[in-house]
């Protein structure tokens, strides 16, 4: 996701716009423009289903409440929005964008005679895995296998005992394709470390990041992987949680059916 409060000549788009990057580029944007000056209050800490497939989350500004339908999961941390902040009339409240995952066909077959190669795809469970959501699925790159020393540079690269990953590498073709662009959000910009995200203005990336700066190394525990996701700006993955254990792996990505955005169709990586 990106937070838009901040960017006030950021667009939101409406009307069949609207329509067209929420169904086909899997794009959604929220907005919410504060009516009286008050102190924000959160009624609803999660959103309160209504009925199946409808739901709204309320909140206060002063004395006039506030209901957004269909949000997503997370909104205040989404939002950074806190118990106690103070809007003006016409302020922005909440402003945000929030990109939809890929939604895939999943190769269940080939990891029962290999296993994963650096630069795959992969899916695994998270059912047991510490600060995961559990009992669901997560699709990430792998980048660092059991034993392995990893470190995340100040350049952008992820290096393995060592050494550079480039974009000469299976899989990371389009990984490292970012060239002398900075980091953002949504495009391929690497793989960031805490003080990377902090220069660059996401601030939120380092705060649970177990790669702090450029120096900072962590040795995989045997048996298990480290992984990444490509769109490193916005991405909840092993630089905040670390490895976990390779029997959670299910399967690779196999086709991204959606949403329609440059990785959509098949994928052998």
């Amino acid at each position: 996701e990106e937070n838009l409060r901040y960017k006030p000549v950021a667009e939101i788009p409406s009307g069949l716009k609207k329509i067209y990057f929420s169904w086909i580029k899997g794009e959604k944007y929220y907005q919410v423009k504060a009516k009286n000056s008050g102190t924000f209050r959160t009624i609803d800490t999660k959103p309160v289903s209504i009925i199946p497939f409808i739901s709204k989350q309320r909140f206060m500004i002063g004395s006039q409440k506030y209901t957004l339908w269909f949000p997503p999961d997370s909104l205040w941390k989404r939002a950074s929005l806190q118990n106690g902040m103070e809007f003006k009339e016409g302020d922005d409240i909440i402003k945000l964008k929030v990109v939809s995952g890929d939604h895939l066909f999943v190769d269940r077959f080939t990891y029962n005679f290999r296993r994963p190669d650096r630069g795959e795809t992969i899916v695994f469970k998270s059912t047991g895995v510490p600060k995961l959501t559990q009992n669901t699925h997560y699709i990430k790159r792998l980048v660092g296998l059991g034993g392995e020393k990893i470190r995340i540079g100040d350049d952008r690269h992820a290096y393995i005992d060592g050494t550079r990953l480039e974009a000469s590498d299976p899989g990371f073709e389009m990984v490292y394709s970012f060239g002398n662009r900075p980091p953002k959000d949504s495009l391929y910009s690497g793989h960031v470390n805490g003080k990377i995200a902090i220069e660059n203005n996401y601030p939120h990336l380092a705060m649970n990041s177990q790669f702090p700066d450029g120096n900072s190394e962590y040795k995989i525990r045997d048996n298990h992987y480290f992984v990444m996701g490509d769109n490193t700006m916005n991405s909840y993955d092993s630089r905040n949680w670390l490895d976990f254990p390779r029997k959670k792996v299910i399967g690779k990505q196999f086709f991204v059916f959606w949403p329609i955005s440059d990785r959509f169709g098949w994928h052998n990586k």
